[in-house]
Parts: structure tokens; C-alpha cells; sequence
């Protein structure tokens, strides 16, 4: 993922949601996910899986969070997203995707995009 001294500290999130969509996260191995669904059952199978966050106001950050192995119930998954760990006002290691966006209006559900990443074994 695009960290320092790529790109420094302040807005990194919103520079990361960029970089994913675009050639660079590409050509790192970074595929675009459809769906929640998908993300949470990439993850489960030991793939890399981030939730994304591209604040529209280019002076408010974003969002970043890993998606963890998880066995949602559908109906939780589409109301509440996939599950994740995350660093941010509030750290939490394991929450839904809508708890931990919350901070972020318009974020969940369609806000986000998921990108995946294969893990080498």
C-alpha cells in the first residue's frame, strides 16, 4: 500500500483510496472488489482485503481498515458490512465496517470500495 515517504502522514488515506484506483495499486497486485460479500469472503479464504474510504472534500481525510476473517450472518453483512480491525479515533480490533466509518457521513454502505490483495504461502 502507498505509505511514507511515498506520501506523508496528513490526508494518507485519501492518497491510498487514489492510489488503489489507479495504475499503481494495479500494477502492485491491488484488484477492485464488487461487492461486501466478496470482500468479507476474500478475507475468510486468507487474502489481504481493505475497506476504503476517499473523503470528497480534498481537506477532510479518509479511510482505511483490513478486513478480518469473519462468518457474517448475509443480512448483518449487507446491513453492517464486513467485519474489520482498525487504527483510528477509535482503535478497535474487531467491529463492523459501519462502526468503524462512522466517523466518516456517506462512507457506509456505498462510500466504500474493497480492493484485495493474494497472500503468498
Amino acid at each position: 500500500m502507498l505509505r511514507p515517504p511515498e506520501h506523508g502522514q496528513i490526508l494518507l488515506a485519501n492518497a491510498q483510496a487514489e492510489w488503489f484506483r489507479a495504475a499503481g495499486g494495479k500494477e502492485k497486485g491491488w484488484r477492485e472488489l464488487r461487492t461486501a460479500h466478496e470482500a468479507q469472503s476474500l478475507a475468510n479464504q486468507g487474502n489481504l482485503v481493505v475497506v476504503v474510504y476517499e473523503s470528497p472534500d480534498p481537506h477532510k481525510p479518509g479511510h482505511v481498515a483490513v478486513v478480518r476473517p469473519a462468518h457474517r450472518l448475509q443480512r448483518l453483512l449487507e446491513q453492517n458490512g464486513p467485519e474489520i480491525t482498525q487504527a483510528g479515533q477509535k482503535n478497535y480490533p474487531k467491529t463492523s465496517t459501519k462502526v468503524g466509518f462512522q466517523a466518516h457521513p456517506g462512507a457506509c454502505p456505498d462510500g466504500v470500495r474493497y480492493y484485495a490483495h493474494a497472500i503468498e504461502r
